[in-house]
């Protein structure tokens, strides 16, 4: 797929994530819902300020949409990190806690 049709599905599925139809979304970006349209069927070369606005309103991550492999493996990145929003801020310290490298470990390389 190409890029346009990457950053569609994942406009498309945050916007769905959020229980958002096309046309909330495009009151939200200040578009009209053809455009939105577009977006998602990757039909519309978007400009920067569209992209923008998607990435702010939707919590897309941009290095994800410019970035990320354009095919299940990006969409996957993109999927995990909207999974990683919804974390609180204990999870995250729990996650970090069995994630990290002590001090120990690190004395124990050297």
């Amino acid at each position: 797929m190409n890029e346009f049709e990457f950053t569609g599905r994942i406009i498309k599925e945050a916007r769905e994530a959020k229980g958002w139809t096309q046309l909330q979304l495009a009151d939200a970006l200040d578009v009209d819902v053809r455009t939105v349209r577009r977006l998602e069927d990757g039909t519309s070369k978007h400009g920067t300020e569209i992209f923008l606005k998607c990435v702010v309103t939707l919590r897309l991550s941009a290095d994800i949409c410019i970035y990320a492999p354009r095919d299940e493996t990006g969409l996957l990145m993109h999927r995990i990190y909207q999974e990683m929003l919804q974390l609180t801020p204990e999870q995250i310290e729990r996650c970090l806690l069995y994630t990290s490298p002590s001090p120990r470990d690190y004395a124990a390389s050297r």
